[in-house]
């Protein structure tokens, strides 16, 4: 990954970056907007009516640039419709980002931290959207997005290792039976992906689909 932009930077880069968003080259375009977004600050200039303007562009990866720029700008004010671009967005989006600079490519894994930024109105939306990616993603591509739902599900605590299945809210029991029925998930190269299980173990979680199905099933 590389560096983020440093905001000290913004009066000498801002003005050079703004331009590319109406580059021709999605990749460049997405990738000026992102860097636009971890640049500037909410009062600067005319960027956010661009950068929602950009929306409405056709093409997919320069509405996640765009999007992932409002988010990180403005959190929780970035507004429904950046939110529901990165909702949208992690479907897929994995071959058409392999050239952006930001988080090593992954769009969409990108899409899920960033929506993790927004505020409790948009929570249950964004947090039925990353269980539906779940069993979508494998390896290094679905550690972001499982780490964005374990924060939706545990925004205070991990749990005690004693909480049975049952005493669990709605939101947790059912991130559990989506890493239960995902074995998929939690595979790198066709093996047990390690960080993948010190993520879930991280939360007061099974670290394996077998104990994850034990333990939904409330058995030892």
């Amino acid at each position: 990954m590389r560096p983020r932009p440093h905001p000290e930077e913004a009066p000498a880069v801002l003005p050079a970056l703004i331009p590319l968003a109406d580059d021709p080259d999605p990749v460049v375009a997405a990738t000026a907007l992102v860097a636009v977004g971890l640049l500037a600050t909410p009062g600067t200039g005319s960027v956010v009516p661009l950068l929602e303007a950009v929306l409405d562009d056709p093409r997919e990866l320069v509405r996640w640039g765009a999007a992932t720029a409002l988010v990180r700008l403005n959190g929780p004010a970035a507004g429904h419709r950046a939110a529901e671009e990165l909702r949208s967005r992690l479907a897929g989006l994995a071959e058409l980002g392999e050239e952006i600079p930001f988080f090593d490519g992954d769009v969409r894994g990108y899409a899920a931290l960033s929506l993790c930024l927004l505020d409790d109105a948009y929570t249950e939306d964004t947090f039925t959207a990353l269980l539906a990616a779940l069993p979508e993603v494998s390896g290094t591509e679905a550690l972001p997005v499982a780490q964005a739902a374990l924060r939706l599900a545990f925004p205070e605590r991990a749990l005690s290792e004693e909480t049975p299945f049952a005493a669990l809210d709605d939101r947790r029991r059912r991130l559990v039976r989506v890493l239960a029925e995902s074995p998929g998930t939690w595979l790198l190269g066709g093996r047990r992906f390690g960080n993948f299980r010190m993520l879930v173990r991280s939360y007061g979680l099974p670290g394996d689909v077998e104990a994850m199905t034990a333990y939904m099933a409330g058995t030892p």
